[in-house]
Order: structure tokens, then C-alpha cells, then sequence
């Protein structure tokens, strides 16, 4: 950086103007480009030169995003270095971030929120089909213009800057935001991580707190991983259907049972903001309001997060429904009332499908008698020359007529008749659920069972609930990051729910903390 005198300090040839902000990163700048004449934003980056492999990722990284050109992403004019600094100059933009707009209270109306994750997911689908994963969505890096236009800022450079200087508040900040396959340490890392990071705005933005806020590192691991987002069992009953269901699937815990693209999640949201203008959107507003001053949110949410797995089957839902308190007149019906009135007409179609059943099977059997039926009743006796009807029998009178032998076989008596008894079918032994509980997480190598010794290869990851049958097992669970794989060993018994907790010894959660943002590039690095 170069200044002499009263002229402006410089870095390349950008004339440095005002801070515009400071980070554990790297400073920002208001600058001018004195080529072509324009101001800027110059995002000075803390990268040394002796860390080859890092400066040689922060080029490759930097230069993709700078090939982004999307309204809702900011654009990258260079990458630079002068004096020791690599710089990166963007465009200028006039506004304030989301967790400033936070901070401050300043949040708009309920369909214009949802419009800011729109535009946000819009930004995400376009760099996710170019390839780029952004890692780090969370309110600090989405900016709001003053025209309402919404930006997504360092887009492709999160990977690759890293700093030693990251304070624990900023550990926490970026790891609250994550997924949780990258808290796991997933390879193939794809859009689907981004995604389930802007549910979690779509849940700050609607309830005004963070999913799945800690006070330490540990806890917020364990939220991630481990807990649904606080009022999770209320979503239904508080916010329109749809917009429930956009909320739930961006937050599930299984990357797979989300939207495979962010576009997806832009056109529904967009659908739901048209209906949530005016005074329906106020209606919901309020309803979230009286949910926040019940005090719900600061109470963890019942619904289990656990999804069942069975070592012979594909993986498959099982969750613990809690049709949770009465929130408000507008709230609506639980899904056990839903469930009973389903029931109950279900019973009555059945029913009214037996009746006819019944009756075509009497018609069937005798159908005289459904003509005898016809006949009007007699009211005086028959006169000699009037024909006498046969007497009307009812249906549990009529008995099948005795088939005749065939020649040359002696009839048996029915009492002489040897019935063999028909055994009654043995159920199978019902299986057992085995609540699998590692902190942090670890992930199931596989499962023995030490009373057959066959051992079924798994590829679940804790929490994870298996069903079996019941008896003895050793499960081999490895964790990359702390020590060597480990063995546990639990019990199930026949339709109950065991449940076995561990926590990895020496397990560190600030060091795992910064492990994880380092590894991501998220302004951590670990020592």
C-alpha cells in the first residue's frame, strides 16, 4: 500500500477513499480506479505468500467467481497484488447487509422476506449449475441495495480465505449457518449444502432467531446435527402450507430429501409471497408473533430428528409427532384431529362396501327369495283355487343343497368328517430401535450382530435410528477428525427403543470448530 504526503494511499492503481468495513479476513475499502474511472469496493485479503497451496487456491477460486454475472450476485471486476496483498475490487454498492438489517429491526413485511431468499436462491441456482458451491451463506454475506435488489457477497472466495485472527463469536457465526454434511466433512460437497443454509435465513427471517443458535461450539454442533430447529412441530399449524413445507424441506437433516436445485426453492417462495400480500400476510405475522411471545422457541422442539434406517431396507421417515399448543384462533387443526377424521370416513366407506358386498353375495345364493321378498303381504287365506307361495325364508334360514356322491364312493357322515385343524400363522418377531447418539457425530462403518456374527456394511451417519431384530450388536462408528474408529455395543429387545449416547474422547469442540472452518475456508485455520 503506497501514500506519501496528503496524497491518498493506493494499492495498485485503486486510490484508496474510507473503510467500509473490517473483518477477521481482510479490510474493506471505498476506492477509486484510476484507469477506468470508477469507484469501487477493494476487499483487501490476509493471505501470506508463504502458504503456496493457499494463495494457489485463493487464484483458482477467485478467478471462477469473477466469471459470475448474475443480478444477485456481486460482481467481481479483478483480482490483484501489490506490496505483499492480494485485493479483489468489486462493484460499489450502496445499502446495508441482512444481519445489519437484522440487528436493527429493520426487518420488511412477511412477503418481502420471502422475496429476499428468492432472489438469494435465484443467485445460488445460477452458480450452482456453473459449479460453485458458495459454503458460506449466512446474513453478513447477503446485501440488501437501497433499490431492494439482493446481492450475495463473496461468492467463490469464502473457500479460499483464512485467516489465524478468527474470534470465537465468528467460529460461532459462520458454524451456525452450516450443514450439516459440512460439519461432517462430506467430499462431494454440492448446492444442497446452500440450500439448507438459506433455509436457515427463511427461519431467522420468519422468527427472528437463529435455528440453531449455542452459546459454545459444541452446542452448535450438536443442534445441527442432532436437533430440529426450535417450534419445528408448530410449522404447520403456524404458516401456510406451503410455506411450511418450503421451511421443513430446506432444513431436513438428509440432503437427499431436499430440493436438488435452489431454483426450486425460488419459484415456490415466490408463489407463497403473492398470497402473503396485504392483510393475509399481517394475519401470519401475528401468529408468528404470538408463537415468539409464548416462549415455544426457547424451549427445544419434541419432534424427533432421527430418521429411522434398517440394515435391509432404504432409509425411510419416523417422526415423533407432537401436535404441540394451541397458538392463536387462526391456528390450524392438528394433524392427530386430521388423522381421526380420515379414520372415521375411511370406517364409513368400508362399512357401506361390506353392505353391498353382503347383499350381492345373498342374491347369489338365493335368488328366489330376493323375488318372494317383492311380494306385497297377505292380508286373508288363500282360496283352494289360489296358488300358495312358497313361505318367505330369511337368508340365515337358506342352507346350501347337499352335493350327491359320485357312483361307487360311500358318503361319509359329517360327524365321521376328519377336518384338519388350521394352524394359525406365527407372526414374525417384532424388531427393536437402537438410537444411535454421538457428540459430535461419527459415521457407521458397520453392524455385527454377536449372536448370528453376521456383519451388514452401513453408510449412516449419527444420530441415526436402525431397526432390528432383537439380540446383541457391535457397531464399528469412525470419526475423521478425533482418534481411530471405536467400537460400541447395545442390546435391543423385541418393539422397544434403546437408546446408546457417546461422546468421542478428547473431543475439542473449538478445535473441531476451527478444523471445519478451515477446511471449508471459512476463516478458520486449524493450529
Amino acid at each position: 500500500m503506497e501514500g506519501s504526503g496528503n496524497a491518498s494511499p493506493r494499492l495498485g492503481k485503486y486510490e484508496l477513499r474510507g473503510e467500509l468495513g473490517r473483518g477477521a479476513m481482510g479490510v474493506v475499502y471505498r476506492a477509486y480506479d484510476t484507469v477506468l474511472r470508477r469507484d469501487v469496493a477493494l476487499k483487501t485479503m490476509s493471505t501470506p505468500d508463504s502458504d503456496k497451496a493457499q494463495t494457489v487456491r485463493f487464484l483458482r477460486e477467485a478467478r471462477t467467481a469473477g466469471a459470475l454475472h448474475h443480478p444477485n450476485i456481486v460482481t467481481i471486476h479483478e483480482l490483484g497484488h501489490d506490496t505483499g496483498q492480494y485485493y479483489i475490487a468489486m462493484e460499489l454498492l450502496e445499502g446495508q447487509t441482512l444481519r445489519q438489517a437484522m440487528a436493527a429491526g429493520q426487518l420488511p413485511p412477511i412477503h418481502r422476506r420471502l422475496e429476499v431468499v428468492a432472489r438469494l436462491s435465484d443467485g445460488l441456482d445460477y452458480a450452482h449449475r456453473a459449479g460453485i458451491v458458495h459454503r458460506d451463506i449466512k446474513p453478513a454475506n447477503i446485501f440488501l441495495l437501497k433499490n431492494g435488489t439482493v446481492k450475495i457477497l463473496d461468492f467463490g472466495i469464502a473457500k479460499i480465505a483464512a485467516s489465524d485472527t478468527t474470534r470465537t463469536g465468528l467460529l460461532i457465526g459462520s458454524i451456525e449457518y452450516m450443514s450439516p454434511e459440512q460439519v461432517r466433512a462430506v467430499k462431494n460437497l454440492d448446492g444442497r449444502s446452500d440450500i439448507f443454509s438459506a433455509g436457515v435465513i427463511l427461519y431467522e427471517l420468519l422468527f427472528r432467531r437463529r435455528p440453531f443458535a449455542a452459546e459454545d461450539l459444541g452446542a452448535a454442533l450438536n443442534r445441527i446435527l442432532h436437533q430440529q430447529p426450535p417450534g419445528y412441530s408448530l410449522f404447520d399449524r403456524v404458516l401456510p402450507d406451503e410455506l411450511a413445507a418450503v421451511l421443513k424441506r430446506s432444513l431436513d437433516k438428509r440432503r437427499e430429501a431436499r430440493y436438488t436445485r435452489a431454483g426450486e426453492v425460488a419459484t415456490e417462495l415466490d408463489a407463497v409471497a403473492e398470497t402473503l400480500k396485504g392483510r393475509v400476510g399481517t394475519e401470519v405475522e401475528e401468529r408468528i408473533d404470538e408463537v415468539i411471545a409464548s416462549g415455544v422457541l426457547e424451549q427445544p422442539d419434541r419432534e424427533s430428528s432421527v430418521p429411522v434406517v434398517s440394515p435391509d431396507a432404504e432409509t425411510r421417515d419416523d417422526p415423533d409427532v407432537s401436535s404441540g399448543p394451541a397458538v392463536g384462533k387462526a391456528a390450524k387443526p392438528s394433524l392427530a384431529r386430521w388423522r381421526n377424521k380420515i379414520l372415521a370416513a375411511a370406517a364409513v366407506v368400508v362399512a357401506l362396501v361390506a353392505i353391498v358386498i353382503l347383499g350381492n353375495l345373498q342374491k347369489g345364493k338365493a335368488p328366489e327369495q330376493s323375488a318372494l321378498n317383492t311380494l306385497p303381504p297377505r292380508t286373508s287365506e288363500p282360496s283352494a283355487n289360489q296358488p300358495v307361495p312358497d313361505p318367505v325364508v330369511e337368508p340365515s334360514q337358506v342352507a346350501a343343497a347337499p352335493e350327491k356322491p359320485a357312483a361307487g364312493v360311500t358318503e361319509v357322515a359329517p360327524s365321521a368328517r376328519k377336518v384338519p385343524a388350521r394352524a394359525k400363522p406365527v407372526p414374525p418377531p417384532r424388531p427393536g430401535t437402537l438410537d444411535v447418539l454421538v457428540m459430535p457425530w461419527a459415521n457407521v462403518a458397520w453392524i455385527e450382530s454377536l449372536d448370528t456374527g453376521k456383519r451388514i456394511p452401513s453408510d449412516a451417519s449419527t444420530p441415526v435410528r436402525l431397526e432390528l431384530p432383537a439380540g446383541r450388536y457391535r457397531l464399528r462408528l469412525v470419526n475423521p477428525y478425533v482418534g481411530k474408529p471405536f467400537d460400541l455395543e447395545a442390546g435391543v429387545r423385541a418393539g422397544k427403543v434403546e437408546e446408546i449416547r457417546y461422546t468421542l474422547p478428547g473431543f475439542d469442540a473449538r478445535g473441531l470448530a476451527r478444523e471445519i472452518l478451515a477446511r471449508e475456508g471459512v476463516g478458520g485455520k486449524s493450529k
